[in-house]
């Protein structure tokens, strides 16, 4: 467990392959030096490490690709603090062609960082090809065909996160050496994504399966490979928003290949059967946790899934899990998790919770889903051990503002830890088998419209998210129920609800092209609710659930309770619905302080009538803002919602762009710094250009 961690600290003091100058410009070993590296596994190991340690690096990987870039900005998927220089950008949709990020750390370090991986990617290639030229004719799995494999792949999933975030991007599939021309033009996204589809290709039958590896998951492995082929070709099938030659200030056209869509949807289902025929990775469906007497159930296989992950334990489910070592780093705990407001060394140390969920999404779910109370919190604590409601209508940085990701939780680890930000060592999943498996329902979908094996799939995941006596409605005719492009867009709706705040919705909705309508679509949704609530104190959602402007809350002590830990969908004990919340767990070694209590919450749901809240408040139960933080402070909509070019969430993309046929502008600026570093051609252009109205200067 965790072993591959071992070995990354000491991989600088054993090798330095890599010493950045401008954006790719590396020092390349020489031939002696490849000799030395690469004489033995062990040393290749080493040099390998060198590749995940940068991989896996904040600016990369493990934090600004992932949460800045992909993990917010979707039609459910925001942060609290959109308004923060730096950091809400992307969600904004760059207003102005001025963008703020043209040099920030989300552009220039995200850049810089992905192409320093990915030259150590390179070296690595290139050292055991020059060194042991067998590979290149290989046919079966062996230690060193696999580290072979995993330079291939670590470089492939760099270069489609650079794809999916920047577009059109230099292609550098050879090490950086001494005199090399670093003034490299950008290689259209579908030649880079091709590049490495054939990469893989090559490269997966020599791989080993995770469960073949000493590290397991925590290394890329064969499964993942094929994991990876059907996302880089479902890319490539899909949607994007191009550039127009012709006019860089031009927002640019959304587009696909419709010519190929096809054969790429065929080779992602292909690759996904593959993974499914091996048989080494497996959906999680049984919770083998014993109940606890008096602090609810468990009896939810979904919550086990992350709290394997909280727990240190490398899950079945994962196809690779992005190491962190514990008080080094990693934002799962912190950045992705359940939002408190805590100190060090108190109850719980200040988890940010980076990425927080409209209203729009936590009321879709069905009642019986076992999925919602673990994906979406509604309070979190304070440092003293009080649960707070949140307030999903208020943006802040960090803090209890806006509903919060509630996959990930520190006081709910095995070894609680309360010691401070972003160092809980909780592993990032890069992946996971459910997703597999609906993609691999979506590809059959699409190439039988909506036959095949579609629903086959879908029902797989669909199972885990309800009890076995629901299961009868709740999956079987509900999927049995559907035909034709309804087998689809249910698969669609069903990634929402399965991968929400594991950085899939944003690209998701984009290469369906489905992501300008879903923004503008959220907007109208959040602009509803607000307007029902101040006409009437509550919203209707179609599946009959309801926002009250306020909801009603007692403080209790936590005496036989402190965490409701899996409580069922239609239990109705205010104190431990909703399940997955509380104040901590002394048995695991939070100190519960004095001041603590948990929140009795009613008219979660439903709203209460004069009657029910007079009774309430005769019982000790005080309003608590709810919907009601959605109309603001003398303004029409709240900050979330926005109600002009440039306020609000996705404000800088308005309906009359969508009704003029401007595209959202998801997609990152190269960076100026770059631009100019990179230099100019023989006739005086520059060679890199940023389009859809950005800047090209520093």
């Amino acid at each position: 467990m965790k072993r591959i961690i071992q070995y990354m600290w000491v991989c600088s003091a054993i090798i330095a392959l890599v010493s950045c100058k401008g954006y790719l410009d590396t020092s390349s070993p020489s031939k002696f030096e490849n000799d030395f590296i690469f004489a033995s596994e062990q040393s290749t190991m080493s040099a390998l490490l060198n590749v995940y340690t940068k991989a896996r690096a904040g600016d990369c990987l493990s934090d600004r690709i992932v949460m800045n870039l992909n993990g917010v900005g979707s039609d459910i998927e925001v942060r609290p603090d959109f308004t923060t220089s730096g950091r809400g950008a992307v969600i904004n949709l760059y207003p102005s062609g001025a963008t703020e990020w043209n040099n920030s750390d989300a552009s220039v370090r995200q850049w810089t960082s992905s192409y320093t991986a990915i030259n150590a990617a390179n070296e690595v290639i290139e050292g055991i090809e020059a060194t042991r030229p067998e590979v290149l004719t290989a046919t079966e799995p062996s230690n060193i065909t696999q580290m072979y494999g995993e330079a291939f792949l670590l470089r492939a999933v760099l270069y489609w996160e650079l794809v999916r975030n920047f577009g059109d991007v230099p292609l550098m599939v050879k090490a950086s050496k001494a005199g090399m021309s670093f003034a490299i033009p950008v290689t259209h996204r579908w030649e880079v994504l091709d590049q490495m589809l054939t990469d893989l290709e090559r490269i997966a039958p020599l791989m080993m399966w995770a469960d073949e590896i000493p590290q397991g998951a925590e290394r890329v492995s064969r499964g993942f490979c094929y994991a990876m082929i059907a996302n880089i070709a479902l890319t490539r099938a899909g949607y994007s928003l191009h550039p127009d030659p012709n006019d860089p200030a031009a927002w640019g056209t959304v587009k696909r290949d419709d010519t190929n869509l096809r054969k790429y949807y065929e080779q992602a289902n292909t690759a996904l059967k593959k993974l499914v025929a091996g048989g080494r990775h497996a959906l999680i469906t049984n919770d083998t946790r014993t109940n606890i007497a008096d602090k609810g159930v468990f009896g939810n296989p979904f919550q086990q899934v992350f709290q394997d992950q909280m727990d240190y334990k490398i899950s079945k489910e994962s196809l690779w899990e992005v190491s962190m070592a514990r008080d080094d780093g990693g934002n799962w705990g912190y950045a992705y998790a359940r939002a408190h407001t805590g100190a060090n060394n108190t109850n719980v140390s200040k988890a940010y919770g980076a990425i927080r969920f409209t209203p729009t999404y936590y009321y879709s779910f069905d009642a019986a889903d076992l999925r919602r109370d673990v994906t979406a919190a509604v309070t979190g604590t304070n440092g003293n051990g009080q649960e707070l409601m949140l307030t999903p209508g208020t943006v802040g940085d960090g803090g209890l503002n806006g509903i919060s990701l509630n996959k990930w939780d520190k006081m709910r680890m095995d070894n609680p830890y309360n010691q401070g930000n972003g160092r809980a060592g909780i592993n990032f999943v890069y992946m996971r088998y459910a997703d597999a498996l609906l993609l691999l329902a979506e590809t059959e979908a699409v190439l039988n419209n909506g036959g095949g094996d579609a629903k086959t799939y879908l029902k797989m995941v669909r199972n885990r998210a309800f009890r076995s006596e629901d299961r009868p409605v709740k999956v079987e005719q509900y999927v049995d129920g559907l035909s034709g492009d309804a087998v689809l867009q249910a698969i669609k709706q069903e990634r929402a609800w399965e991968l929400a705040g594991e950085n899939v919705r944003k690209h998701d909705l984009i290469r369906w092209g489905e992501f300008n309508h879903a923004i503008i679509d959220a907007r109208k949704a959040l602009q509803q609710m607000a307007n029902d609530i101040r006409s009437q104190r509550y919203h209707v959602y179609p599946n009959g659930m309801e926002i009250a402007d306020s909801v009603y809350v007692k403080q209790l002590k936590p005496a036989a309770f402190g965490t409701t830990y899996g409580t069922p969908p239609g239990n109705t004990n205010p104190l431990l619905a909703p399940g997955w919340r509380g104040v901590g767990d002394e048995g695991k070694g939070f100190p519960v302080a004095a001041a603590s209590y948990m929140l009795a919450i009613k008219g979660l749901d439903k709203h209460l009538s004069d009657t029910e809240k007079a009774d309430l408040k005769s019982q000790g139960y005080k309003a608590a803002p709810w919907g009601v933080t959605f109309l603001g402070a003398g303004n029409t909509y709240s900050s979330y919602i926005g109600n002009g070019r440039g306020n609000g969430m996705w404000g800088g993309y308005m309906e009359e762009d969508l009704t003029a046929g401007k595209p959202a502008r998801y997609l990152c600026p190269i960076p100026g710094s770059v631009i100019t570093a990179t230099g100019k051609d023989e006739h005086g252009n520059n060679i890199l250009v940023n389009y859809y109205g950005f800047m090209n200067e520093p």
